[in-house]
C-alpha cells in the first residue's frame, strides 16, 4: 500500500477527526502556501499540536474548529495527534505501508524537487 499525501498544510487529528492549519482566508478554498517541504510539515504539525494544547489550557480542554463550509464549532478534546503519528500507528497494522508526503500547489506544476 502506498499512501500519497499532497496537502501543503499541517494536519492533525482531534478525537480521530482530521483538522488542518490554514490561513483564515483559505478555509474551504485551495491553500496555496508556496514552497513547503515534507520535513517542514512534520515540524509544523508538532508545533500545531503544541499551539492547540496551549489553547486547550485556556478553554478547559476545548478547541474551536471551522469546517470547509466555514461553520464554527467547539469540541471537547479527548485526543490530539499529528498525521505522522497516525501514519506510524497504521504502519503497525499494515507493515508494508509506504507514506509518500509530497506537498504540492493545486494550481501550478509541481516543482522539480517534488519528484525527488
Amino acid at each position: 500500500i502506498i499512501w500519497f499525501n499532497l496537502r501543503q498544510e499541517p494536519s492533525i487529528y482531534i478525537n480521530g477527526e482530521p483538522a488542518c492549519a490554514r490561513p483564515p482566508n483559505k478555509i474551504g478554498e485551495y491553500a496555496e502556501l508556496g514552497n513547503v517541504s515534507r520535513e517542514k510539515l512534520k515540524e509544523d504539525e508538532a508545533e500545531f499540536v503544541r499551539v492547540c494544547e496551549g489553547r486547550m489550557k485556556e478553554t478547559d480542554g476545548k478547541l474551536k474548529t471551522v469546517d470547509v463550509n466555514k461553520a464554527e464549532k467547539e469540541v471537547e478534546v479527548k485526543s490530539i495527534v499529528t498525521l505522522h503519528d497516525v501514519i506510524e500507528g497504521v504502519k503497525e497494522k499494515f507493515p508494508g505501508l509506504v507514506h509518500m508526503r509530497i506537498p504540492i500547489c493545486n494550481s501550478a506544476s509541481p516543482l522539480e524537487s517534488d519528484f525527488d
